[in-house]
């Protein structure tokens, strides 16, 4: 009998300087929004990542905050890398995929340091990846946790319900709420929408990809999951 291959799998997650900070009065790496939110991946209140199971990417500018978060990560024993940044989200996405491919991991989840993993998804995403699984799997039923000004927690879901199909009118209806208002008073986003051809046309363009990635994942979900099953 052939005994099962245990896989190599960790989180890697992805974190920047935001420019936001805890203490408005001491604006320093150490009290950057995004420092706080990289700590929460490690807490089990919240999301309870064990240091052995993390790789910290960090990729920003901001010499201070790789300084304080490469410190803070070889105190607690986690594998730290600084990348090469030229401030664009697709670049650090890209520097965390060469340091996953040059390491001995079968299987790694990309988080975005300022996003969090429950508990629960923790333990899925390590089950999943010790199952006879395929190369690549996309979880696209998501919720969104916000904060109401009262410190109330509420979670909306921010991904298409995998229990009906792709609603192409309503995901245009949802981002036009959202594209138009950007549009109107951020002036940089403005001048992008309009490059574009508009407020209609970045619509569709958001709601013809939101609904193709709906039925794309929708279509081997389906399939993945029924042949587990079956």
């Amino acid at each position: 009998m052939v005994k099962s291959v245990k896989k190599k799998f960790r989180f890697y997650i992805l974190t920047t300087a935001s420019g936001r900070y805890t203490d408005w009065d001491n604006r320093v790496a150490e009290t950057d929004c995004n420092f706080k939110s990289l700590k929460v991946h490690f807490d089990p209140r919240w999301s309870n990542i064990q240091c052995k199971d993390a790789v910290v990417v960090v990729n920003t500018l901001s010499s201070s905050y790789n300084k304080v978060v490469k410190n803070w990560c070889i105190s607690k024993g986690i594998e730290c890398h600084i990348t090469e940044c030229n401030n664009t989200p697709g670049k650090g996405k890209n520097e965390l995929l060469k340091v996953f491919l040059d390491s001995k991991d079968d299987y790694m989840v990309q988080i975005d340091g300022d996003d969090m993993l429950t508990p629960y998804g923790v333990d899925l995403y390590k089950n999943l990846a010790n199952q006879k699984a395929p190369d690549s799997i996309i979880i696209y039923h998501q919720w969104s946790q916000q904060i109401t000004k009262y410190g109330q927690r509420f979670f909306t879901r921010i991904m298409n319900n995998q229990d009906r199909p792709a609603n192409y009118k309503k995901d245009l209806q949802f981002f036009y709420k959202f594209v138009s208002l950007a549009a109107k008073y951020q002036k940089d986003y403005g001048r992008k929408v309009k490059s574009m051809g508009g407020v209609d046309k970045v619509c569709h363009l958001y709601a013809k990809y939101s609904n193709d990635m709906h039925e794309l994942c929708r279509k081997y979900n389906e399939k993945y999951f029924s042949t587990k099953l079956s």
